[in-house]
């Protein structure tokens, strides 16, 4: 691995950090990733949705439906198997009633777009 190449000629001594996880492949890293991204952008995230100003394109939905299947298939797969994430790490990111709040915040970013299409559509009738 490439911590071992880069490791390879320096004494222990002055090795600052040991590699956490060597053998974690490219996609659980990136799985990895969204989930941390989304954990420290969940209270903006929150917030930004809790008005009614927001407006919810659909690059915007796009995403949040994004990072809403990769955390619940995280916490599916955490609650069972344990195989496709690091199931330690993401118990300290997230709080256990995320799982039942982010049904809500799916719910309301659905309504939003819908409410956009009923205005723009009234918006048209003038």
């Amino acid at each position: 691995m490439i911590y071992g190449e880069l490791y390879s000629n320096i004494a222990e001594d002055f090795i600052i950090c040991n590699p956490l996880n060597t053998h974690i492949n490219r996609d659980i890293f990136f799985k990895n990733k969204m989930l941390f991204d989304y954990s420290k952008d969940y209270k903006n995230i929150d917030l930004d949705t809790l008005h009614g100003q927001t407006t919810c394109n659909k690059d915007y939905k796009d995403y949040m439906e994004k990072y809403i299947s990769m955390y619940k298939g995280a916490y599916l797969d955490c609650k069972g198997e344990k195989k496709n994430f690091d199931c330690k790490y993401f118990s300290t990111l997230f709080q256990e009633n995320q799982y039942k709040h982010l049904n809500t915040l799916k719910w309301m970013i659905q309504l939003k777009v819908e409410l956009q299409k009923l205005l723009r559509a009234q918006l048209l009738q003038y």
